[in-house]
C-alpha cells in the first residue's frame, strides 16, 4: 500500500521514425514533455485547433484532454489512430509515429538579456542578445528562459529575423497571474542575466501571395502582427493593410509608435484602428469600442476572396473572429490564426482536473 505515496515512475516515450526517445511525467501533456525534453514535435496552436501537432499513436494510452472528434483530425485519421499530442495527457509508455524534419532548424541558442521595457501594467518588453545566428519566419515563435527560472515558456517573436545587424531578438510578454515564468520576470530586472531561446516553432506568418491583409492584434498578439508587417515592408511588398488593435482600455494600448512608424513608411494603402472592450464611458475615448469581432462584422474593405486575415491573440477573440468573417463568405484557406494560451496557474489546474478526471 505505501507505494501509492511514492511518485509515479515516468513513461518512455519513443518517436518513430527517427528512433528518439524521451522521459515524460505520468499525466504530463505529450507535447509540452516532449519540448521540454528538447524533441521538436511539429506544432503551432498549442490548443488543438490547427491539427500541426497531429501523430500516430502505434503503441500505449493516453487521455483526451478534449474530444478528438471534435478536432481538426479526420475521421480516417482517428480510426488510423492519430492523436493531438497538444491535447494528449501520457498515462503509459508511449510510440507515436510522427516526421521530425519540419523543425529541422529547430535549435537552442543561449544568449543574454539585454533589456526589459514596461509597455503597460502587465506587458513587458523583453530583449535578448543572442550568441550565435538563429533563423526564423516573422509569425513563429520560440521557447524562452531565464536563468534561475525553473520554466520556460512560449513567446512570439515580435521582430523579423535580421542577422546582419546583429542577433537580438524581442517578445512581447504578458503577465498570467500564477505563471512562474512571468511572475518572475515582472519581480525583477534580469538585464544582463543569462537566458536561451529555442526555436523557430509554428507555422503562422506572411502568405506567398501579395493579397491585401487584414489584420486582428489581441493584446500581445500585436508581437507576430508586428513582425509580419515589418518583414513585408523590409522586402519591398505593396500590400494594402487594415489593422485592428484590441485591448480593453485605453491605458492597455501599447506599441502604438511602431505602428507609426510602419504607417508612415508604407507604400500602399494603410488603415489603422484601436478596439476599446472596457474603455469607462465616461472617458474622452472618440474611437471604436466593443470587441474584435463586432467590429469585423462592420468592416467593408477587401472581400474575403482578395485578401488574408491574420488573427493573434487569445483563442476566444481568433475563434469569434474567424467565424465572423467566415460568415461573411471569407474561405477558411484565407484565413490565419495564432491562437495565445497562457500557462498561469489556473490554465495549469484547469488541464489536471481535466486529465485527473479521465481513468
Amino acid at each position: 500500500m505505501f507505494n501509492l505515496f511514492r511518485p509515479a515512475q515516468p513513461r518512455t516515450i519513443t518517436v518513430s521514425p527517427a528512433g528518439r526517445q524521451f522521459s515524460a511525467r505520468k499525466g504530463g501533456v505529450l507535447l509540452e514533455e516532449a519540448l521540454l525534453a528538447g524533441v521538436p514535435l511539429p506544432h503551432n496552436c498549442t490548443v488543438g485547433t490547427c491539427g500541426a501537432c497531429k501523430c500516430r499513436l502505434t503503441e500505449g494510452k493516453i487521455v483526451e484532454l478534449t474530444d478528438f472528434a471534435l478536432s481538426p483530425l479526420t475521421g480516417e485519421e482517428l480510426r488510423a489512430g492519430y492523436i493531438l499530442a497538444c491535447q494528449s495527457s501520457v498515462r503509459t509508455d508511449l510510440v507515436i509515429e510522427v516526421d521530425l524534419g519540419s523543425q529541422a532548424d529547430f535549435a537552442k541558442v543561449s544568449g543574454r538579456v539585454a533589456g526589459q521595457t514596461r509597455l503597460t501594467s502587465d506587458i513587458m518588453g523583453l530583449r535578448i542578445v543572442l550568441d550565435e545566428p538563429m533563423s526564423y519566419r516573422p509569425g513563429q515563435y520560440a521557447h524562452v528562459g531565464l536563468e534561475g527560472v525553473p520554466v520556460a515558456r512560449s513567446f512570439s517573436f515580435a521582430t523579423p529575423c535580421r542577422p546582419q545587424v546583429g542577433q537580438e531578438v524581442e517578445f512581447m510578454i504578458r503577465l498570467a497571474p500564477g505563471g512562474q515564468f512571468t511572475e518572475a520576470l515582472f519581480a525583477r530586472d534580469f538585464t544582463g542575466e543569462k537566458a536561451t531561446v529555442e526555436g523557430p516553432l509554428g507555422g503562422f506568418g506572411l502568405s506567398q501571395d501579395e493579397a491585401p491583409m487584414l489584420c486582428v492584434a489581441g493584446g500581445t498578439g500585436l508581437a507576430p502582427i508586428l513582425a509580419v508587417l515589418q518583414h513585408a515592408l523590409d522586402s519591398g511588398q505593396t500590400r494594402d493593410v487594415h489593422f485592428f488593435l484590441a485591448v480593453r482600455s485605453q491605458a492597455d494600448l501599447f506599441g502604438l509608435e511602431r505602428i507609426q512608424a510602419l504607417a508612415e513608411r508604407w507604400p500602399a494603402n494603410w488603415r489603422f484602428a484601436p478596439i476599446l472592450s472596457a474603455e469607462a464611458e465616461d472617458s474622452d475615448w472618440t474611437g471604436m469600442r466593443g470587441f474584435a469581432a463586432s467590429a469585423l462584422e462592420q468592416f467593408n474593405g477587401f472581400g474575403g476572396a482578395a485578401g488574408h486575415a491574420y488573427l493573434c491573440g487569445p483563442p476566444i477573440m481568433v475563434d469569434s473572429c474567424a467565424d465572423s468573417l467566415a460568415a461573411q463568405g471569407w474561405a477558411s484557406d484565407r484565413i490565419l490564426a495564432d491562437r495565445f494560451l497562457d500557462m498561469s496557474s489556473g490554465t495549469q489546474a484547469r488541464l489536471k482536473d481535466i486529465a485527473e478526471a479521465k481513468p
